[in-house]
């Protein structure tokens, strides 16, 4: 099991009533709430970074779409 360290946290007495009733509603601690989405947090930070890290060189090598120009306004609009 991980090491853990306490975390102090200060939020308005109304938002912590909010987010007591929210807990227990779903049969969780305020802590372990708190917790999951923290880690929730950084998962998605993590796979942003992991995308944006594979995503930055193909939008710098660019796309081969085999595409040539049409060619000259006269041509695009013989008649």
């Amino acid at each position: 099991m991980p090491a853990k360290t306490n975390l102090t946290l200060t939020v308005a007495t109304d938002l912590l009533r909010e987010v007591e009733a929210f807990a227990a509603r779903r049969g969780v601690s305020v802590s372990r709430l708190i917790a999951d989405q923290l880690e929730e947090l950084v998962r998605r930070d993590r796979e942003y970074e992991h995308a944006r890290r594979r995503a930055v060189p193909r939008l710098d090598d660019g796309l081969d779409l085999d595409w040539a120009p049409a060619g000259s306004r006269e041509d695009l609009h013989e008649r």
